[in-house]
């Protein structure tokens, strides 16, 4: 099993992938778009179901949902 730096990192891995995919459908379609919307929903479930399969803890998801914030 990976450390939790490992895990924190491939997940720190994946929500700079998911931020990049919101921002480009964000600057497509705009934010207030079905498009946009469905992607959150999409990348939200990815971004859990990657933390169940590095087995993070519950707190460690939050502070990545956190993080999923684009500015």
């Amino acid at each position: 099993m990976a450390s939790p730096t490992t895990r924190l990192e491939q997940m720190n891995q994946i929500l700079d992938h998911i931020r990049t995919n919101l921002r480009n459908v964000r600057n497509t379609w705009g934010e207030s778009s079905a498009q946009y919307q469905s992607a959150v929903e999409i990348m939200e479930r990815a971004l859990v179901e990657n933390a169940a399969r590095l087995k993070l803890q519950h707190a460690e998801l939050d502070e990545l949902m956190g993080r999923l914030e684009l500015k």
